[in-house]
């Protein structure tokens, strides 16, 4: 009896969703969701999460835009500013596209940290892109 409520318990746990874990010491990016808006343009929305171990004021990347309409030719390279990140922190920011529907867009590629500024020391980091863990919840992949 007490097998078959172990062997029970057993395939009760597996058959639970799995849940993504934030991995330590990491930067992470993920792609949350891509808003259709009027006229052709399209808000993407971001989550960060801090676990690099190093506080930010500031964190800024050079986002690369593929095109599915051009043949995958990339249409758009954008500076995006996210802003400040205290270790720790997730916080979510939204980007917007003009003249670049989401139904178009196929692929997001960090191509570099522009900006990784320590907090209280001002000083250039690579916890930016050295730490970077970037993923997406949509059909639009994104990644280095």
């Amino acid at each position: 009896m007490l097998n078959r409520i172990s062997a029970i318990c057993l395939a009760a746990t597996l058959c639970l969703p799995v849940q993504a874990v934030a991995q330590e010491n990491t930067f992470d990016i993920e792609l949350l969701d891509a808003e259709q808006l009027e006229a052709n343009s399209c808000r993407l929305f971001f989550r960060l999460r801090n676990g690099s171990g190093v506080a930010l004021d500031q964190a800024e990347y050079q986002l690369a835009f593929v095109s599915k309409r051009d043949s995958g030719v990339t249409t758009a390279i954008l500076r995006v500013p996210f802003g400040a990140y205290p270790e720790g922190k997730s916080q979510v920011r939204s980007v917007t596209l003009q003249n670049f529907p989401c139904t178009a867009m196929q692929e997001i590629v960090i191509n570099d940290s522009t900006a990784c500024v320590e907090s209280g020391t001002g000083t250039d980091s690579d916890a930016c892109m050295s730490t970077i863990n970037a993923s997406s919840r949509t059909a639009i992949q994104f990644g280095i």
